[in-house]
Formats: C-alpha cells, structure tokens, sequence
C-alpha cells in the first residue's frame, strides 16, 4: 500500500483527527476516486460472526509458516516496513486459539464478549480498515479480535515473505539487548519509548511491537502469562489499575525485573543469528 493510501485511509477512519466525527467526513471523493484506482474501498463493510472468525483463524494458523512469520518481523523492524510485523502479532494470538463456542461474559450487556476470546458474536468490519492496520502500523488488532489476525495470516500467505540480511538482524539484537538490559523497574511503555533509535515511527507502531513480544511470551510475568505456553482465556485477563497504561496484556504488568522469556525467544526466533 502507498504512502497516500495510508494517509487518506487514516482520513477516513480516523475523522477526528482532521475536524471531523464519521468515517469519510474528512474524505473528498477525488480521495475515493484514487483509493478505488489502487483497489481499495473504505465503505466496503462486512459483518463477521464469531464462529467464522475463530474458524477463520485456526485454519490460517494451520497453514503459516512460523519461521517465514519470524523472518517477516525481523525485516518489518525497518522503516517503512511495518506490514511484515503483524503475520507474527496474529500468529502468537492464534497458535494456541482454541475451538469453541461463543459464551457471552454477562447476558447484562446488549453486545457481551466471549469468556474464552473476548469477541463479540458479531462484528463489522472492513478489509481497507484492516489493510490499513497492517501497513501503517504493522498490527492486527489485540488478543480480543481473531477475525482481524486471521486475515493478517491469509494476506500474509498471499504475499512473497521477505528474508532478513545482516542489518536486520543486527536491529533485532539491539532491540534483544535493550530487553536485556532493562532496569528492574522499566515497564513495557517505557522500552517503547527506548527502542525508539532502532524502530523509527510514532509511539504506537513501537507500542505494537512490544505487545506482540508479550502475545509471543517473550515479555510477560508469572502471573501474567502470553500465548506461548497455551491459549489465555479473555475473562481470566486483569488490567492493571493504571488508567494510563495503553499496553494490550501481558506485556502491560512486565517489569525489567521479570526479564526475557529465553525459551519463548529461541521458539519464535531460532534462527543462528539472533543473540539470545
């Protein structure tokens, strides 16, 4: 995707950004004309319901190649290349994403969430705004949208996979190394703020990356555990009391002090390279 259908996707979905308050407000149809020219049609809604969407991903985790998805993240570090980091984000989310049945948390609530994955029994949704997930911000949503990681998995399938070269392996130790040797009392937002020399981009696309670390278990606590080991169901998820705390789970409660998940890192990324 180019860098003027990025923006003017962002226009659009992101209205209040630009003076406006619904998607499209801030888009002229000169704006449509060239997104529909690249194939791409922001008023293209779908609805997706929970069972499809966790048939969706299971079958799409089957199919991946979890070291091509590895390859793909050590190469998306780079500027300009954020798209290649959401395979491995869904890929964590869905290694261990569990067959089952929507159960509402609380028949309380008009538009209840799954105890076990935190879905809805129906969402909308359309393919540009996930698109534009993928290449802006190197994402797929959070642990709670399986739909959203299933199709990262599917686009993914569909392209070339890059493979990394020296210097992009060389990046992915450096951010190992900040990890590392994080003081015992950094938190997860703050080595989002410290890689910022190594991934360039805004404080969200960095925030992105550590959280997928934490779905892969690589950042992640005792208590608070990420995808590695076995699937975490959505209504066992506490956040911490911190308002202002945007970091998804676990990598929201990781300390400097609980360190790297070593085995979660050597299964995610064996490849020789990586200094671990």
């Amino acid at each position: 995707m180019d860098k003027k259908s990025i923006l003017l996707l962002t226009k659009y979905y992101f209205p209040l950004a630009y003076g406006g308050l619904n998607p499209g407000d801030c888009t002229t149809p000169i704006d449509i004309i060239y997104l529909n020219s690249k194939g791409i049609f922001p008023d293209a809604a779908m609805s997706v319901g929970h069972s499809h969407a966790v048939a969706r991903l299971r079958k799409a985790v089957a199919a991946a190649d979890p070291r091509a998805v590895a390859d793909a993240f050590i190469v998306g570090l780079q500027p300009d290349h954020c798209v290649h980091r959401a395979a491995l984000r869904a890929y964590a989310v869905g290694r261990h994403f569990p067959a089952h049945s929507f159960k509402p948390h609380t028949r309380d609530n008009p538009n209840p969430a799954c105890t076990t994955c935190g879905m809805a029994a129906e969402i909308e949704t359309a393919p540009a705004y996930m698109e534009l997930l993928r290449h802006r911000d190197g994402a797929c949503g959070f642990s709670d949208q399986p739909f959203y990681a299933a199709h990262a998995l599917e686009m993914f399938a569909a392209s070339d996979p890059p493979s990394p070269k020296r210097e992009d392996y060389q990046r992915m130790n450096k951010l190992i190394r900040i990890l590392r040797d994080a003081k015992p009392s950094a938190t997860a937002n703050e080595i989002a703020d410290r890689i910022r020399p190594i991934v360039q981009g805004n404080k969200y696309t960095r925030t992105y990356i550590i959280e997928t670390l934490g779905y892969c278990g690589i950042l992640e606590t005792p208590d608070h555990r990420g995808f590695h080991d076995g699937w975490v169901r959505w209504i066992d998820n506490v956040r911490p009391a911190n308002r202002n705390n945007e970091m998804d789970l676990p990598a929201a409660w990781w300390r400097g002090k609980d360190g790297i998940n070593l085995a979660a890192l050597r299964h995610f990324f064996p490849h020789r390279q990586i200094r671990c």
